[in-house]
């Protein structure tokens, strides 16, 4: 739809501690119980606990949770928000828990030194 100008309205621009949540480049896979981590930093993970429906759940479809983790200076998870359900709730709760117990490499300003960052990502059931 074009913008008030004319021209065609385009999407904000990311800056440096934003993550794009639909990119290919970041997220997590979950396949035959193991994590398969896609980011460019080095992270360090917990496996979410299901409970048993929240394994029916992922049995019976691939499920995906997006996820906005806010990450301090030192890489620590200080808060984890479900940005966008699976549709199951038995499979949304455990991940947010799990990923409060994750690490990122922190991110670093134009000198080197860490910042606090905010990361959204998919975890992918499988």
């Amino acid at each position: 739809m074009p913008g008030s100008s004319g021209k065609p309205a385009q999407p904000g621009l990311l800056n440096e501690s934003d993550s794009d949540a639909f990119s290919k480049v970041g997220g997590l896979e979950v396949r035959n119980g193991k994590l398969l981590p896609k980011f460019g930093r080095k992270v360090k993970t917990v496996k979410p606990h299901l409970m048993l429906s929240g394994q029916l759940a992922v049995f019976q479809s691939t499920r995906t949770v997006i996820v906005r983790a806010s990450i301090d200076p030192t890489g620590k998870v200080t808060s984890v928000d479900v940005y966008k359900s699976c549709g199951s709730a038995d499979v949304d709760q455990p991940t947010r828990a799990a990923v409060y117990d994750w690490w990122f490499e922190p991110s670093r300003d134009g000198s080197g030194k860490p910042i606090p960052d905010v990361l959204i990502f998919p975890i992918v059931w499988r």
